[in-house]
């Protein structure tokens, strides 16, 4: 990648909307391919479970992939945006695991 197109790539709000987006983007790609449901709906049954924290957790696997792959194009900037938003995903699973 050229230093123009990586410096214009590497901010750290591209990173956090990306890391906030992609985990949601996995869980309706699993739920309305695998599940042959809609995203409301399997929302509200997992939230009925007791398990949504569960598969949020497991949402972000995807940002796992994001995350390394900024790093090996030296978007430091880009993986610590990718970095915050899973804080703040991980903010929103004690927050479904504990207080909800």
């Amino acid at each position: 990648m050229q230093a123009e197109t990586r410096k214009r790539l590497d901010i750290l709000y591209g990173g956090l909307l990306a890391g906030l987006v992609l985990p949601f983007l996995a869980f309706a790609f699993y739920t309305s391919l695998i599940q042959n449901a809609g995203v409301v709906e399997m929302i509200q049954r997992y939230y009925e479970r007791h398990v949504l924290s569960h598969v949020i957790s497991l949402s972000l696997i995807a940002n796992l992939g994001l995350f390394f792959l900024c790093l090996r194009f030296n978007l430091e900037k880009t993986a610590r945006g990718v970095l915050f938003s899973m804080f703040i995903y991980g903010g929103l699973i004690v927050l479904l695991k504990f207080v909800l």
